[in-house]
């Protein structure tokens, strides 16, 4: 105790009064053999003291008011949750679909749509560098390009017009950054550039496998269109349609098929025209449906792939643009 009272005298800084163990044995002493501490002593422990006492009320009263303002927060803040989920909900109920995405878009609770204003379209018409045939628009897909695909002279009249050969069942999606397709119209060319399949997918999640995948098959006289939603382990469960056959004039040696997809919400529904340019007579089908009863992906990407081994197939160009007036 001398050494400490020796340093308070000095310095009268309250971090030199007796605290914890020493002010026990300082009460004590002062309780049982008063008359062994002088006057400083007795002054000194009675300092320390009215300090302890008075840093004991100080934290009850910082505990009591933590104990208000918590009760405050939650006076404040649960009404506040109660009027956010109502209108949560109610938003939820009548608010269109599309401002709902809109809402869940700015707060970051949904990816961006990549066709809303400035980027209306995307486009690749798949041109090659004219110094080596290479693809010139390789930035516009996803690295790594899938391995086995290559740059080809296209079916145009102009002698950069290229057309890709994709092959193997690793998927090549499109380059939109964070950003999703949700609602489009989605335009390519394709033909059987060997074998009789051709596959794509559309809605396409961040891992590449899960989406909606579509496969198109030549069996004369006609084609066939299939369609899936596939899961992350690559289970598919077939999508409902009216009609999967399509009857079209052909199908001749290099025919070129355009492809039209309107996506909208949970439906996708196909035009195919056949052929673009061949001997066979050109013939439109419209209106081949399919629909998602489960409603499972909303948004995503666009990729190509091949479903069959023994099967290419030759892609001249990919346009998407959001869905016109009258579509949506």
């Amino acid at each position: 105790m001398a050494i400490s009272l020796e340093k308070w005298n000095v310095s009268k800084d309250p971090a030199d009064l007796l605290s914890g163990t020493l002010l026990v044995e300082g009460r004590t002493w002062l309780a049982r053999q008063p008359d062994f501490l002088n006057a400083a002593e007795i002054e000194f422990l009675k300092a320390s003291e009215d300090f302890a006492a008075q840093q004991t009320l100080d934290t009850q009263k910082l505990r009591d008011t933590e104990k208000r303002l918590s009760l405050l927060r939650w006076r404040v803040l649960l009404p506040a949750s109660l009027v956010i989920a109502l209108l949560g909900s109610a938003a939820a109920i009548w608010l269109p679909e599309k401002t709902k995405l809109s809402i869940y878009g700015v707060a970051g609770l949904v990816p961006r749509d990549y066709l809303l204003s400035p980027s209306t379209t995307w486009l690749d018409d798949i041109l090659l560098n004219p110094e080596d045939s290479t693809w010139a628009g390789r930035d516009k897909w996803n690295e790594p390009a899938p391995q086995g695909w290559t740059a080809v002279a296209g079916q145009g009249f102009n002698p950069k017009d290229g057309a890709l050969l994709i092959k193997g069942s690793s998927i090549g999606t499109l380059n939109i950054g964070n950003n999703a397709f949700f609602d489009y119209l989605v335009q390519f060319d394709l033909s059987f550039y060997q074998g009789t399949k051709a596959a794509w997918m559309v809605r396409v999640q961040k891992d590449g496998q899960q989406g909606y995948l579509f496969e198109l098959e030549q069996q004369p006289p006609g084609l066939v269109m299939r369609a899936w939603r596939q899961a992350a382990d690559g289970s598919r469960v077939p999508l409902t349609t009216p009609n999967s056959q399509i009857e079209l004039n052909c199908c001749h040696s290099g025919d070129v098929y355009r492809i039209t997809a309107v996506v909208d919400r949970f439906q996708f529904r196909y035009t195919v025209r056949s052929p673009v340019s061949s001997e066979s007579t050109p013939s439109i089908l419209r209106d081949t449906v399919f629909l998602d009863p489960s409603s499972k992906f909303r948004y995503g990407n666009i990729g190509f792939l091949e479903t069959d081994a023994a099967s290419v197939t030759k892609l001249e160009y990919v346009y998407v643009q959001r869905l016109p007036v009258g579509l949506q």
